[in-house]
């Protein structure tokens, strides 16, 4: 341990650079420790510098922290476009079955900045299997609906549900109504009435949440972005007080 100028205590660290001859290193280390760049290259045997380097220790500077979301709910209730629209701010009208994805896109909300791992996956029977991989160490859920498909509601508390509980019982859950911009659609409200259904009513879902106690209830719509950040916001914030309550929450698999 050693001293600088200005009094600070100062720790000694080595760094060893290697490579092929004439890949770069001797013009690497002279560019950071002079600030300039030597064209003139002398093949080197053993050299060594010493350079000072401040590193910050602002308390809310470059702290970042890190949470897991796993999204999950039946086929086609529109998952993919609803992560596709936070992560890129516009909607994707192409259909793409979902296997897993994943994307990681940072959020700031109450002053802390949070990386969000965001894991996209299958609704389809065929992955039953597969999808409780994504569930280790995962800090929030979000199950998600389609208004226009009542199937899709009841499957959240027939199905999906009682499989977060089963692989996640600690983590806070938010219910998603997705495609709220459906519920005013003439095309799709006459679809439904022929099919002897109805659109997926807000009273009906608040009622969902309150029966499978969710931690939230959010209505979005990836195609207007209508409710799309205050719903990441929210998932943010839920993840942060399941941390501070419970500092080694994990999801296990059975």
């Amino acid at each position: 341990m050693a001293t600088s100028k200005n009094g600070n205590l100062r720790k000694n660290k080595k760094l060893v650079i290697v490579g092929d001859g004439m890949c770069g290193k001797t013009c690497l280390l002279f560019a950071f420790k002079d600030d300039k760049f030597i064209s003139n290259h002398d093949a080197t045997i053993f050299d060594t510098y010493v350079a000072d380097i401040q590193m910050s220790h602002k308390k809310n500077s470059a702290i970042t922290k890190t949470r897991k979301l796993v999204i999950v709910g039946d086929g086609t209730c529109g998952k993919t476009c609803l992560l596709y629209a936070f992560t890129h701010d516009t909607f994707d009208p192409k259909y793409a079955p979902t296997i897993f994805d994943t994307h990681a896109t940072e959020i700031q909300v109450d002053r802390k900045r949070i990386t969000l791992a965001l894991f996209d996956t299958a609704g389809q029977e065929d992955f039953d299997r597969l999808r409780p991989l994504s569930y280790p160490d995962t800090n929030v859920v979000l199950i998600c609906f389609s208004v226009d498909s009542p199937a899709s509601a009841i499957n959240t508390i027939e199905k999906w549900m009682p499989e977060v509980r089963h692989f996640c019982d600690q983590c806070p859950v938010i219910l998603v109504a997705c495609k709220k911009d459906l519920r005013t659609d003439a095309k799709t409200i006459e679809k439904l009435k022929k099919e002897g259904e109805a659109i997926v009513t807000n009273e009906v879902g608040r009622r969902i949440a309150a029966q499978i106690r969710a931690d939230a209830y959010i209505e979005c719509s990836a195609r207007t972005h209508e409710g799309v950040q205050d719903l990441f916001l929210q998932a943010a914030r839920l993840s942060l007080k399941r941390y501070k309550r419970k500092k080694h929450v994990k999801c296990t698999l059975h």
